[in-house]
């Protein structure tokens, strides 16, 4: 039963993968989350996404699109094109290739270039995929992110059943967002495990590592992090966050001396190594993407911030967003942004200074209505969760009530209060052990806070396409509290049983 349904020591490696390998081919089996698209998606970072991924694989042209045929808003109106081959979608503009390349010399920045780096790759490696093959490799990437994570539970020590519970629930969220495919958003349930996988897979090497062991490992994860980081800009904090606490982990767990070295040294070094090579990978993203000339144009590589900030505060409509006229609306962060600033351009130089002194003037004048405001957006954090979880539940009633008495009872504030909880627990006992299954347990915790700190100050009512990490936590909840019920009585009977040999020990001898 060891190991089945209860906790266990650390995998080897190849064992996690086998046993990975099966669990995840039953959950694709269980869920199909792999489908053909029936449609492309009407937003406009898909589009871009698309159109510039194309460009770069086919013509070779960097951070630039045509001012005569754009083949994403040709998918948009033609749903049949999705089964045609890259070439024969190019040649829908009415030219050649060779024609079409000569068309793309408009300069365009675009935020956020991690998903569209994915599909110029796909598109390099095979130029005849049509758009519906495309997202189905891009789909069997997001469940192999699901895959890894299988992968670090089992070898963390988890139980098989908790890892196919996690891989399941990976991939039943996955199969819900069936219509957010072309866009970024599947990635966003994606990232926090692969991060997860990858900071718990590194941890044992790392923290018995040599020097130069150390460099390289940190160094990979700081070039990962960066690719992650240039798929959604939030995920930087919970990159950082999730490597400072294995660097934590290592430095408490690892030897006074190693390799000659302090674990002051080991916890610098492998900073530093880290942090550059973060800053060198996406200074190279961003640098080949930013065409000549950028101040000239719209946009920036990241997200924008201070522009999130600002419309975030009308959801939910409260009397400070109401007074302002504040609404969930690009168009609306730009006209505040003119009225701060005349003349600004939408996402152009100053616009986002400009937000960013509208944001500190309303806490400046406002404060009381500022912290109502938040106090609101706090308390409808996650409204939602899980009511649609209940929906992607096998039919099984039981189960499904679990869900359904929390779907009216819990606020932001109690499911915000239970992950720090949750996080502290799991931190402690990483501080206590070298478990790479606490280690497990408080990355996961970790990104599930700051996921609900960022909706609870962007966009707090629950979103599949925002906050999918957020319903996958839920979904597996009860797995993982059964499963530490099913550890904490086992260890209750394991402490009994010497107890007992002992006592019968007694008898015989008397």
């Amino acid at each position: 039963m060891t190991g089945w349904l209860l906790s266990r020591d650390p995998r080897p490696l190849a064992v996690s993968v086998a046993w990975a390998i099966v669990l995840t081919a039953a959950a694709v089996v269980l869920v199909r989350p792999v489908t053909t698209p029936e449609r492309f998606p009407p937003y406009d970072h898909a589009r871009l996404s698309l159109d510039l991924a194309l460009n770069l694989s086919a013509c070779g042209r960097v951070a630039a699109v045509s001012n005569v045929f754009g083949p994403a808003r040709y998918l948009t109106d033609h749903a049949d094109a999705l089964q045609l081959p890259a070439p024969e979608l190019l040649s829908r503009g009415g030219s050649s290739i060779a024609a079409y390349c000569a068309t793309i010399d408009q300069p365009l920045i675009h935020e956020e270039n991690g998903l569209m780096l994915v599909m110029a790759a796909l598109w390099r490696a095979n130029p005849l995929l049509a758009p519906a093959d495309l997202i189905r490799r891009v789909q069997w990437i997001e469940v192999g992110g699901a895959f890894a994570f299988a992968v670090a539970c089992l070898s963390a020590g988890a139980s098989v059943l908790l890892a196919f519970a996690a891989v399941a629930g990976a991939l039943a969220v996955l199969a819900a967002m069936r219509d957010f495919q072309f866009t970024v958003y599947p990635l966003l349930l994606v990232l926090p495990l692969v991060w997860t996988a990858v900071c718990v897979l590194i941890y044992p090497p790392l923290r018995a590592g040599s020097r130069p062991g150390v460099v390289v490992l940190a160094a990979c994860a700081g070039a990962i992090a960066a690719w992650i980081a240039n798929v959604r800009t939030s995920s930087a904090p919970m990159g950082i966050a999730i490597f400072a606490t294995l660097i934590v982990a290592c430095v408490r767990h690892r030897p006074a001396a190693n390799d000659g070295w302090s674990v002051g040294r080991f916890a610098t070094i492998a900073m530093t190594a880290f942090a550059l090579a973060w800053f060198a990978c996406n200074t190279a993203i961003t640098s080949a993407l930013t065409p000549a000339g950028a101040a000239a144009h719209a946009n920036y590589t990241h997200h924008p911030i201070a522009h999130q900030l600002v419309i975030g505060l009308g959801v939910p409509s409260n009397p400070l967003s109401r007074s302002e006229g504040i609404t969930w609306s690009d168009d609306v962060g730009w006209a505040i942004a003119r009225r701060v600033t005349p003349g600004v351009g939408y996402l152009g130089p100053g616009y986002e200074s400009a937000l960013a002194r509208y944001y500190a003037g309303l806490w400046r004048n406002r404060p009381g209505e500022m912290i109502a405001t938040y106090w609101t957006k706090l308390l409808a954090t996650g409204h939602g969760v899980f009511l649609m979880a209940s929906e992607v539940l096998p039919p099984w009633r039981p189960l499904k009530k679990i869900y359904l008495v929390w779907a009216d009872r819990a606020n932001g504030l109690e499911i915000l209060c239970a992950s720090l909880a949750a996080t502290l627990l799991a931190v402690w006992a990483l501080l206590r052990t070298a478990s790479p299954l606490a280690l497990l347990a408080s990355s996961l915790a970790i990104a599930f806070t700051l996921l609900l700190a960022e909706a609870a100050l962007i966009y707090p009512e629950f979103t599949l396409a925002y906050h999918s990490f957020m319903m996958f936590v839920v979904l597996i909840a009860p797995a993982v509290a059964l499963q530490a019920a099913l550890d904490a009585a086992a260890s209750v009977w394991r402490g009994r049983e010497p107890a007992a040999s002992a006592l019968r020990a007694t008898g015989e001898h008397a």
